[in-house]
């Protein structure tokens, strides 16, 4: 429900605020894709809030489009966060990563390296980059790692992706937003309820008393 008041604010910031002259810009400019990918891929190293990424995809270059862009970005940013953790070793990354939080993910990856390959994405409040870093600094198979965690970002990027490109183009167009908000809500519900019962029910099993 937090993320559904973070999306609904955001829209209507975006109807008061921001023409639709330069939300088509945006859509038409050549170069908005290539910015896009930059700032996706530096998400995979520093904090930057990935929902608001994908709510931006969406809305900029349209449901679908928008999906696209924010799955290479996703990937990209995976593999950039993996990858330069790998090179630069425990002094880059504790630098990205607030000290408790570092040490806390750091003994939940040693205790349950399979574990959090599989549910790192899951978890509401682990940072997009500290996964990343995390998984590269610790030494986790990055041809198990890239995927399972790309994997795992779909059910989100493309309900957010999708739902924030349909919600710009009937504002743009002035159609009524009442069916795709209803439609919205549902699926955000059931989203939520998903992630609430892995959290209470199914984590615990795999986690046991390992911190997160």
């Amino acid at each position: 429900m937090f993320l559904l008041g973070i999306v609904l604010i955001s829209f209507i910031f975006m109807k008061e605020h921001v023409p639709a002259t330069v939300l088509n810009i945006a859509r038409g400019h050549p170069l908005a894709p290539v910015l896009f990918l930059v700032i996706y891929t530096a998400a995979g190293i520093v904090y930057i809030p990935t929902t608001i990424l994908k709510i931006a995809g969406g809305s900029i270059f349209g449901p679908f489009l928008g999906f696209y862009y924010c799955l290479i970005g996703v990937s990209l940013g995976t593999a950039a966060g993996f990858i330069l953790a790998r090179l630069l070793g425990s002094d880059f990354a504790e630098k990205l990563i607030s000290g408790e939080r570092y040490r806390r993910l750091r003994e939940t990856v040693l205790k349950k390296r399979e574990q959090y390959v599989l549910i790192v994405r899951f978890i509401p409040g682990i940072p997009f980059n500290a996964g990343n870093l995390l998984a590269g600094l610790l030494k986790l198979r990055f041809w198990i790692y890239f995927p399972v965690s790309i994997a795992a970002t779909l059910p989100s990027l493309f309900l957010f992706t999708y739902f924030s490109g349909e919600i710009t183009n009937k504002l743009l167009l002035n159609q009524d937003l009442f069916y795709t908000l209803i439609f919205f809500l549902v699926a955000a519900t059931i989203f939520s309820a998903a992630l609430f019962a892995c959290k209470k029910f199914i984590f615990p099993k795999l986690l046991g008393d390992t911190p997160l």
